[in-house]
């Protein structure tokens, strides 16, 4: 069935190859249809229609859903810190504060009067799921993680990550 293999190609391979597939995939979908509906009838047109776009809709809601993204990954990672108990100030900056940094990267742009707030972890020892759920519990700081589009597929989330970081949201 062409929708698999098509579909295969738009939710495993990197962008614009998985671009290029879909817009095959979308030119070829009417021919085929009309192929069958002069061959057996438009009931038999329209049942093409139906199957392939059933099929294509099927892959790509799969592979949107699919737990094996990069982030979901990267946040199923262990990390240290230093303390239990750490003020934002102290995660920006844990070095002149003179604590160790954290085993997992990252960066926290907050605002000044921010600083002095104490985000309370589950444990010195958690996964940076965790770490950016209690900090997004805590403070109106809210995570992201960054990516540039080489590698991108649905099926794996993005491939190329610059790190986690905080930020504020803008309003």
């Amino acid at each position: 069935m062409a929708a698999v293999g098509f579909g295969a190609v738009l939710v495993a391979a990197i962008l614009p190859i998985n671009f290029a597939a879909f817009a095959i995939w979308a030119y070829l979908v009417p021919i085929w249809v009309r192929s069958q509906a002069d061959e057996g009838g438009r009931w038999a047109g329209a049942a093409e229609l139906v199957i392939q776009l059933t099929a294509m809709s099927a892959i790509v809601l799969v592979a949107v859903s699919a737990p094996c993204k990069i982030v979901d990954r990267v946040k199923a990672r262990h990390m240290s810190l230093p303390r239990q108990t750490m003020t934002i100030a102290e995660l920006q900056e844990p070095e002149s504060h003179e604590l160790r940094r954290p085993t997992c990267y990252y960066s926290l742009g907050a605002p000044v009067g921010l600083t002095g707030r104490v985000v309370r972890f589950p444990s010195s020892d958690l996964t940076v799921g965790e770490f950016i759920a209690a900090i997004e519990a805590q403070t109106p700081l809210r995570h992201r993680f960054g990516h540039c589009g080489n590698g991108w597929t649905i099926l794996w989330g993005g491939d190329c990550s610059f790190g986690l970081s905080f930020q504020v949201p803008p309003r």
